[in-house]
Order: structure tokens, then sequence, then C-alpha cells
């Protein structure tokens, strides 16, 4: 018995056939392609920014730009050793105020650093050089934390008695020199603040100040100075920027003063400290400005699938269509598959000739290392 003449398979081939067979319909979809490249590198041609000549930000040890500033009361620590402290309270100046103890190469803002705090809304926290932080268990102040380093790592520990201690985890700090300063931190992003009315937006950064209260500070380590007189407090900043050339931001305004500093009374730390420590994402996306032309490219393949799944109507032929294959459905099922999958081949590799070709553009006109490090095909976010 042979297989059936309108099978699903046969069904897509015809369609396949059509698409392929009418002129007008192989030309849009060449127009999908030219039209999607060509505005993609006229938008890479025409974008520009000066990030790198007036530059706000901090270069990490990786290479892209981070935020790194915050109050900093610390003492030099050579080899191993560990910080212990205790927050005894916090304010709640910001869901992700940092209060705790860290590590770091220097007081240069952007260094390497090893840091284990206590946030008001998001319990304890372990970061290191700017990547996404580790949690440890929920709840607030008091809180013991210790940091300890042995060789390259770094581990940190919490405990609500100072007796029993819960591991957060270890980072890997290699590049920390063997002298590195150790002490007590406390930072308090801003608070972005939008204002809409009379159809216009007005964007402003009101500044935020933490505070917090430790005790029970130590450094153990073969050699740790160990004496109050060791501490100092030192404002890790970065450069800003001139309120009048912040980019991409209508109306901005940074409102609000931080005073910062740390004072200590036998024994007992109050630190107040502003900014922000992590990876600082760029204002602009150089892949979304390399790709701006697919938008073009959709509404190209949006007339044209509307004339592909219509035009049999209008001309009468549908009739012999559903007469070699009875269930309309599938045949409705085939036309989007074909014309579907042939707009996502063809828009892949109009999506990958633009990127390759806009990037070079986009670089030439200031989106380049260190405020936009070079994306790449194989990094998850570009795919």
């Amino acid at each position: 018995m042979s297989a059936p003449r309108d099978g699903f398979g046969q069904v897509l081939l015809a369609e396949w056939t059509k698409l392929r067979s009418v002129r007008r319909w192989v030309l849009a979809l060449a127009a999908l392609v030219v039209l999607s490249v060509g505005f993609s590198l006229f938008a890479s041609a025409a974008s520009g920014t000066d990030s790198n000549e007036h530059p706000d930000f901090v270069v990490g040890p990786n290479g892209r730009p981070v935020a790194d500033e915050f109050q900093f009361v610390h003492q030099p620590l050579t080899g191993d050793g560990s910080v212990v402290a205790r927050v005894v309270s916090q304010r709640n100046s910001h869901a992700w105020a940092g209060a705790g103890v860290m590590i770091k190469d220097g007081t240069r803002s952007g260094s390497r650093y090893a840091a284990l705090m206590l946030t008001p809304e998001h319990g304890v926290r372990l970061s290191a050089n700017y990547e996404a932080s580790r949690a440890g268990r929920p709840g607030g102040a008091p809180r013991w934390l210790r940091l300890t380093r042995t060789g390259t790592s770094v581990t940190g520990y919490e405990s609500t008695d100072g007796a029993t201690w819960h591991k957060v985890g270890t980072v890997d700090m290699r590049g920390l020199p063997a002298t590195a300063e150790v002490g007590l931190f406390v930072s308090s992003p801003p608070k972005v603040v939008v204002s809409r009315s009379a159809g216009t937006t007005s964007v402003s950064e009101d500044q935020t100040t933490g505070t917090a209260t430790f005790d029970n500070v130590r450094v153990d380590g073969a050699q740790a100075t160990g004496s109050a007189a060791a501490w100092q407090s030192d404002r890790v900043t970065q450069p800003s920027r001139p309120e009048d050339s912040l980019e991409g931001v209508p109306d901005f305004k940074r409102r609000g003063g931080t005073r910062t500093g740390s004072t200590e009374v036998n024994g007992v730390f109050t630190v107040s400290g502003s900014g922000e420590i992590g990876p600082r994402e760029s204002p602009d996306d150089p892949v979304q400005a390399a790709l701006f032309g697919i938008q073009i490219g959709l509404m190209v393949i949006v007339a044209m699938g509307v004339l592909f799944m219509t035009s049999e109507f209008k001309r009468g032929m549908i009739r012999t269509t559903i007469a070699a294959s009875p269930r309309r459905g599938r045949v409705l099922a085939a036309k989007a598959l074909v014309l579907g999958a042939t707009a996502f081949v063809l828009g892949l590799v109009a999506t990958v000739v633009s990127f390759r070709l806009g990037l070079p553009l986009l670089r030439d006109g200031g989106f380049a290392p260190p405020a936009y490090p070079i994306p790449r095909l194989t990094e998850w976010p570009v795919l």
C-alpha cells in the first residue's frame, strides 16, 4: 500500500516550492537581509560616545568597568590570617547596603578584594573581585562575620553567637599580594528616583549613607599588627563625571550629600559610608546598537507573512491546495513553518553579519575598552 500523497512532508515541500518560486517573495526575503544589515551598519556608523574620554568608572581585575566606593577601616596583614567582627547594628539605608569585613589590595578603587557583608534585606553575602555574590543565611544584625585567608583562597564564615560558625563559601584570590589591607567596611548604593509629569521624565540619584556599629573586632595572623593604633579610616572613591556630561538619561541630577567616616570608642567602631561595590553596567549596549536594523527586517517579514498566508485566498488557488490536502489546519501550519524557518535562517545570517561588521564601526565611535569590553559571540548575553 503506497503512502498518502498529501502527507505533512509533501505539504511542506509544496509550500516551500511556492515560496521560492514567486519572484516578489524571493525579493522580499533578500530585502530582509539587505535592509537589516544596511540599517544596522548605518546606525553603528552614526553612534558615538565619549565614555573613555571622561571616565566616571574604574576597571576591575577582569578588565571590565566596576563600581568601588565605600568607607574602609583597615590595617595591613601579611600572609595568612583572619579578620573577625560582630555587626552589632546596621541602618537600613538601602536594601543592598553592606556592612562587614574585607581583605583588599590596598585602598585603590578597582583593586582586588574579598568581602563578607551583612545587608538589611538580603542577609549575608560573600563577594570577590566584583563578580556575583554568594548568599549566606538570611537575617540581620547582630551577626558575627569572619574572613580567613589561606594561601590564594579566602573563606567567609558567619555566626550568630561567635562560637558556632557556618561556612558561606570560598573564593579564589590569586593575584592578591602577600600584604593586603583587612578591616571593616560600610557601603550604601544610591537610590534611583524617576519622576514623570506633564509628558516629561526626570531621573535622579539620591545618595544614601549607611551606618553600622561593630565590636569584637580583631585581626589574627602571624604578621598581624593587632594594635588599636594600626587602624586607619579611608573613603575608597572613584572618579566623578560632571553632571552636565551624563549621557543617555534625560534631565539627570544627583541629589543628597554624604557624610562618611568612622569613630572608635573602647573597641566599638561606628562606621558610615556610601557608594556601591560590584560590576557596573554601561548605559549603552553595543550589541543592541549593532543590531538596530533587525527591526526594519521584521517589518519586511511581517508584510510578507501576511501576503504569503493570504494570497492564495485572493486568487482562488486555495481551492486547489485544499483539494490536494483537505486538512486546512495542516496546510496553514505548513505555511507558518516554512515561512518561520526561512525567516529565522535569513534573520540569523543578517544578525551575524550585522554584528561582525557593526562592532568595528562602533569601536571607532568610542564603544571600546575599557568602558565597553569587546563582546564576543561565545558570551551567553550576546547569544
